[in-house]
């Protein structure tokens, strides 16, 4: 697969989707290959990585009939039905094509599955929490923006709109209740949990006052001395600014 990952044919799409289905086959024939296939371990192991794989797929966004067909029966297999027509939108555009490998057989023509074990017994959701937790995709509305060198989330760019136009911005993670009746009227709050972006919101507000001020005071507060040191590091390695008349 590497090998052929590497030809230069590779990035045509179609021929990425199907080396990509044909590494999904592959990974689904080395489980049912496996002497301990149905112990709790290695069954993780095996439904983390083709659902790794089926959300690769599925983010090229160019799935065919022949595709879409696939990946719904592998995710039938595993437990994952509801799940489908979030994950596998009907591409209209895409041309057909047939595979030119018989991907693996999952289920009898009376549409039993043949392979039982590899169906979770605990609920998708609960699933996804306990070992999916680091592969799922955190983007809401992503797009591109040329201020930030990443693809903004919808909410990010209300929030960078709102420095550009020197509105007041609360941003928190974990909000008191009691604070709410205060500032409610004053300014406009994000709820964002940890991991969510915050801290780019400070560097891109830093940004906007050494370029607009040689005076403008721009106020960071960290929990611990550790933390403050941290952030000094970063914010030193990210700017820079010679003053007239500076030291």
């Amino acid at each position: 697969m590497k090998a052929f990952s590497r030809n230069c044919k590779a990035d045509i799409p179609e021929i990425s989707l199907e080396l990509e289905l044909f590494r999904l086959h592959l990974e689904i024939e080395m489980w049912i290959l496996e002497s301990e296939r149905d112990c709790d371990p290695t069954k993780d192991k095996f439904t983390v990585s083709i659902i790794r794989m089926v959300q690769n797929i599925t983010r090229t966004r160019t799935i065919t009939a022949a595709a879409r067909k696939i990946l719904a029966t592998v995710l039938t297999a595993l437990g994952f039905h509801d799940y489908i027509p979030g994950l596998l939108p009907t591409s209209k555009d895409v041309k057909d094509h047939r595979l030119s490998f018989r991907f693996i057989k999952l289920f009898d023509s009376n549409s039993t599955i043949l392979y039982p074990f590899m169906k979770i017994t605990e609920h998708p959701v609960v699933w996804q929490l306990r070992l999916f937790g680091d592969y799922m995709d955190r983007s809401m509305d992503s797009l591109p923006d040329p201020r930030v060198a990443f693809e903004a989330d919808a909410w990010q760019r209300r929030v960078l709109d709102g420095i550009d136009q020197n509105k007041s911005l609360l941003v928190v993670g974990k909000p008191r209740p009691a604070l709410f009746p205060f500032i409610v009227c004053l300014l406009k709050i994000y709820l964002a949990p940890t991991s969510a972006g915050k801290t780019f919101i400070s560097y891109y507000a830093m940004e906007k006052v050494l370029r607009e001020s040689d005076d403008g005071v721009l106020v960071y507060i960290a929990p611990t001395k550790a933390l403050v040191s941290q952030i000094a590091a970063e914010v030193y390695a990210r700017f820079s600014k010679t003053l007239k008349g500076g030291m």
